[in-house]
C-alpha cells in the first residue's frame, strides 16, 4: 500500500476470458470471486507458524522486493514462504492504471473511445456508451502488455460507471469487475478474478472501497481471496479496514482496525493497529511502527504478536518484538517533474502546441495534465483547446506575450509545475518601399531600415503591430548603423553622413562633403561612426 489512501482497481470484459457479461438488455453481470475460489474457507487456527503467511497476504510486506519473513527465535516451522504477490498491492498498482482511465473520459460524448501507453511499455485502450443524460454506463477496458511498476497485465475487463456526480465531474460510485485478467508479478503469473467497488461521498470526506477478489499463482497453484473487505479512507489521511483474506492451503481470518491507519506519502503505515482474527479466539495484533531510521536506507516497519491459544494474552513479546518484526525498504513516491514548452515566438493567426509529452514520473505512474493560461494580453479571449492532455493547443487572437503554466499529477496526486512563455507578432506586411539596409535597435525593439525607392527614408518599424514611422533624408542611403544604446542611427550616403533619432524620429545632423562615397557604416562605443572604404573616421557631437 503506498499513498495517504489505499487504491484498489481490477478490470474485466465482455467475454469468457473477460470482466463478466453484458445481456441483450444492457443489464451487466459481473465476476463473481467467490465462485471460483477453490481453497480452504475454515477459520484458521493463527500461530507463530502461519502469522506471517497472513501479514504478508494482507499487507503486502513480503511481495515486489523479494524480502523473507523473519521467523521468532526457536521457531522449527522451516523457511519462510516465498515473496508472493498480496492482494491489496496487486490492487493498488491496477487501480491507478483504472482511475486515468476515468480521468481521460471527460464525458464529453455518448460513444467514448482512448488509447493510451502504459508507464513502462504495452498500452491500455477503452471504449464503449455512456448516458447522454447522467453520463452512466459501461466501459470495455483492454490491457496489451501493460507494464506498471513490477505488475504486467493483459486481457479485458469492464468499468462499471453507476452514478456520476454532475457537479464535481466525476464518477462518484462505479466497479471494475475482471475475470480470468492475466497479471504478472515479478514475472510471477497470477489469473485474477474479482470485482472492486468505489463509492465516493465528498460531502463527508469518504471513499469507500469494496473488493471481492480471487487471484491464482499459475506457478505454484497457490490460491487467495479477499471477500467483501472494505476499505474507508478519509480525506484527513486515516484509513480502516476490515473483511475476509483467505490463503487457499490454510484457512481464513477476519481483519478489523483497531486504530485507524495513518500513511505517509509514500505508503508506509506510520501509525494504526489492527486485529487478524483466527479460530478459538486466536489472533494476530499488526502495529505499524512507521520507520526504522538505524539502517541505511531507512525502512518501514510492522510488528507482530501472535495469541495462539486465546487467552487474550500475546505469547513472549520480548523475544518475538525483534524476531517478528517487519522490515522492508521504502520506496518513496516522488512527484513527477513537469516540463512545458511551446514556439519561442508566432505570428497571428498562427496555432501553438503546448507541449508536455516530456514530463516524467520516477515510478513510472500514469500522469494527468492539466494546461493553464497564467497571463494574455488585454482583450484576449482565446482559450486553450484540449488542456487536460499532454499536448495542447491554443490559437492567440492578440499580439503581445503570453504564459502558460503546466501542472502534472501521479496516480497518488503528487504534482508538478512548469511554465513556458511565448511572443505572438504581427503578421508580416510587405513594404512597399526598397530596402538598401537595415539594423535592429534591441533597446527599443524596432527594425530601421533605409531606401531610395520611391522616397529617400529611413524607417522605424515595430516589429510586433507593423507599425512604422518615415523619416525623410537628404541623400539616398547606402548604409545604416544603430548605437548601442539603441538611440541613435548613423546613414551612409554619397559623401555624406547623416545622424538620425530613433527616439524623436528626427534627423540631428546632415554631414556632407566627406569626399568619398560611404560603402558601410559602423557606430562605436566611444560614440564615433565609422564610414569605409578609406582611412576615414567621423566624430559625430550627439546633439538633441
Amino acid at each position: 500500500m503506498r499513498g495517504r489512501r489505499v487504491f484498489l482497481l481490477q478490470y474485466g470484459r465482455t467475454t469468457t476470458s473477460g470482466g463478466g457479461t453484458t445481456t441483450n438488455n444492457n443489464t451487466t453481470v459481473l465476476a463473481d470471486a467467490g465462485s471460483v475460489y477453490s481453497g480452504s474457507r475454515n477459520t484458521v487456527l493463527l500461530t507463530t507458524a502461519n502469522s506471517m503467511e497472513f501479514v504478508n497476504l494482507v499487507f503486502g510486506t513480503e511481495n515486489i522486493n523479494g524480502n523473507i519473513s523473519a521467523r521468532p527465535q526457536g521457531d522449527s516451522a522451516g523457511a519462510a514462504p516465498a515473496a508472493s504477490s498480496s492482494v491489496l498491492q496487486l490492487q493498488r498498482v491496477l487501480s491507478a492504471l483504472a482511475a486515468d482511465t476515468i480521468a481521460k473520459q471527460r464525458y464529453q460524448a455518448r460513444g467514448f473511445s482512448l488509447s493510451q501507453a502504459c508507464p513502462g511499455g504495452g498500452s491500455v485502450a477503452a471504449s464503449g456508451n455512456l448516458s447522454d443524460t447522467d453520463y452512466t454506463g459501461t466501459l470495455q477496458v483492454t490491457y496489451n502488455q501493460c507494464q506498471s511498476e513490477n505488475v504486467l497485465t493483459s486481457g479485458s475487463t469492464l468499468l462499471v460507471i453507476h452514478t456520476f456526480d454532475i457537479v464535481r465531474q466525476t464518477p462518484s460510485a462505479y466497479t471494475v469487475s475482471m475475470k480470468g485478467l492475466g497479471v504478472r508479478v515479478d514475472n510471477v503469473p497470477y489469473s485474477v478474478t474479482g470485482t472492486l467497488r468505489t463509492d465516493a461521498n465528498p460531502e463527508m470526506g469518504q471513499e469507500t472501497l469494496t473488493v471481492n477478489q480471487y487471484q491464482l499463482n499459475l506457478s505454484t497453484g497457490k490460491q487467495q481471496l479477499a471477500e467483501n473487505v472494505k476499505m474507508v479512507a478519509e480525506t484527513t489521511g486515516s484509513t480502516t479496514i476490515s473483511g475476509k483474506f483467505c490463503d487457499g492451503a490454510d484457512g481464513c481470518v477476519n481483519t478489523a482496525t483497531v486504530t485507524p491507519f495513518q500513511f505517509g506519502d509514500d505508503g508506509v503505515p506510520l501509525e494504526g493497529e489492527m486485529l487478524m482474527n483466527g479460530a478459538a479466539n486466536s489472533k494476530i495484533q499488526v502495529i505499524a511502527d512507521g520507520y526504522d531510521y538505524s539502517v541505511t536506507p531507512p525502512q518501514r516497519k510492522l510488528r507482530v504478536n501472535v495469541d495462539s491459544n486465546g487467552d487474550g494474552m500475546y505469547e513472549a513479546l520480548s523475544s518475538r518484538s525483534e524476531s517478528v518484526l517487519k522490515n522492508f525498504s521504502v520506496t518513496v513516491n516522488t512527484a513527477p517533474t513537469a516540463v512545458a514548452s511551446t514556439h519561442a515566438s508566432i505570428a497571428l493567426g498562427g496555432t501553438l502546441t503546448l507541449n508536455g509529452s516530456h514530463s516524467t514520473d520516477p515510478e513510472g505512474d500514469f500522469l494527468s495534465y492539466q494546461w493553464t493560461l497564467e497571463s494574455a494580453p488585454a482583450g484576449s479571449a482565446a482559450a486553450i483547446v484540449n488542456a487536460d492532455n499532454a499536448n495542447a493547443s491554443f490559437t492567440p487572437d492578440k499580439q503581445g506575450a503570453y504564459e502558460f503554466s503546466l501542472k502534472v499529477t501521479d496516480a497518488l496526486g503528487n504534482a508538478n509545475l512548469a511554465t513556458t512563455n511565448t511572443t505572438v507578432l504581427g503578421l508580416a506586411r510587405p513594404l512597399n518601399y526598397s530596402v538598401v539596409d537595415a539594423a535592429y535597435s534591441n533597446k527599443l525593439n524596432r527594425l530601421v531600415t533605409v531606401g531610395s525607392q520611391p522616397d529617400n527614408v529611413l524607417n522605424i518599424i515595430n516589429p510586433a503591430t507593423g507599425a512604422q514611422q518615415a523619416v525623410p533624408l537628404e541623400l539616398p542611403p547606402t548604409s545604416v548603423a544603430v548605437s548601442p544604446d539603441g538611440k541613435i542611427a548613423v546613414v551612409g550616403h554619397k559623401g555624406a553622413i547623416s545622424q538620425v533619432s530613433l527616439t524623436g524620429e528626427t534627423v540631428l545632423n546632415f554631414y556632407d562633403g566627406l569626399g568619398f562615397d560611404v560603402f558601410d557604416i559602423a557606430y562605436g562605443e566611444n560614440g564615433v561612426a565609422y564610414a569605409t572604404p578609406g582611412q576615414y573616421a567621423v566624430e559625430l557631437s550627439l546633439r538633441h
